[in-house]
């Protein structure tokens, strides 16, 4: 026999369950929901989850979240995929892994908004503060863009890497670029590399890009960031030791060609690997630039008030002065009154 203090006991399990159950994943599908309703003029009509390739150098780069979306206007359609990364490092790396190979540069209005913008032959690939954005089927507008990142939920701002900055110009095989900042990556994009002999336990970071030489053949150079000048200066010891490579250190920067066939071509290019110190600032990728922030539009507008308050000073001096005028003739401005001396000085 079960007493009603049972049953309310029983029947209050699956409420219960539920409850637990809406608090454990409520988090994860919030999470999950990171594209906005419209994108310029085009609407979401359908969302959908990405199928994740090389999951571990995601883990690497930080991936919180994922999404898919379709839009449409008018019978056209725009397919969106999201990325939101840890940080601004992780979406300059995902932005060169998952950037294609046949992009080309943005104009300068995007490139205003992101310097990582690049136009593809149906779209184009951006990554903004901690977020990395695909689209296909249509090439939004900056203005378009900024009011799409504005609406992304947990946008970061951050300064992006040095590193790629120190890469040499001459011979860059376009769109070579990959960002390696653990033992994943590097297995992907320098798999002749051996991740102990970098340590990114230290923090270390590396930069890794193709180049064409002038004899044909293909070079890989690869710029890894140490955290201290010994770090750099020891690990630069080691990695020489590895069979076919050429090394250069720079300050905390160590610069290596592994398995070159022009070993002049190698040498020529390590060259250009010079160590500067730069000073990032904080970049507001969180709130994409706009009119406000641009300070010819500020002294512009400046001048715009101050000739509104002397406009305004104008008029209310002739309001003032005619009815000053008017009141003189009509005998009320007091003018006439005597006045009262006492002639105190005369006692």
């Amino acid at each position: 026999m079960h007493t009603s203090a049972q049953l309310r006991h029983a029947h209050a399990l699956p409420w219960i369950v539920k409850k637990f159950a809406v608090a454990l994943f409520l988090p994860g599908l919030l999470a999950a929901a990171i594209l906005p309703d419209s994108v310029g003029a085009y609407k979401k009509s359908a969302t959908g989850s990405l199928t994740l390739e090389h999951q571990p150098v995601w883990n690497e780069y930080g991936l919180q979240a994922s999404e898919q979306a379709t839009y449409e206007l008018t019978g056209k359609q725009l397919q969106v995929q999201a990325y939101r990364l840890q940080d601004s490092t992780g979406a300059l790396a995902a932005w060169q892994w998952k950037r294609p190979a046949l992009t080309r540069p943005a104009d300068a209005q995007h490139q205003e908004l992101s310097k990582l913008t690049a136009l593809t032959k149906d779209g184009m690939v951006i990554a903004l503060g901690n977020h990395l954005l695909l689209f296909q089927g249509y090439a939004p507008t900056a203005d378009e863009l900024a009011n799409v990142f504005r609406s992304l939920p947990h946008q970061q701002s951050g300064p992006l890497p040095t590193l790629p900055n120190y890469l040499p110009t001459a011979g860059l095989i376009p769109n070579s670029e990959r960002y390696v900042i653990g033992p994943a990556s590097i297995a992907l994009f320098s798999p002749e590399v051996n991740a102990a002999t970098v340590a990114f336990h230290l923090g270390t970071e590396g930069q890794v890009a193709a180049y064409q030489t002038k004899s044909g053949d293909p070079v890989k150079l690869e710029i890894f960031n140490f955290p201290t000048l010994d770090a750099a200066r020891d690990r630069a010891a080691i990695i020489q030791n590895t069979p076919k490579s050429i090394v250069k250190r720079a300050g905390p920067l160590v610069a290596v060609v592994y398995s070159a066939k022009d070993i002049n071509a190698a040498e020529s290019l390590l060259s250009f690997v010079r160590f500067q110190a730069v000073v990032t600032g904080q970049d507001r990728t969180d709130h994409p630039l706009t009119k406000r922030d641009n300070w010819g539009h500020f002294m512009v507008n400046l001048f715009i008030l101050i000739g509104v308050l002397l406009g305004f000073c104008l008029v209310s001096g002739v309001v003032f002065g005619g009815l000053r005028a008017m009141f003189s003739r009509g005998g009320a401005s007091g003018e006439g009154d005597a006045m009262i001396t006492l002639h105190i000085d005369n006692r």
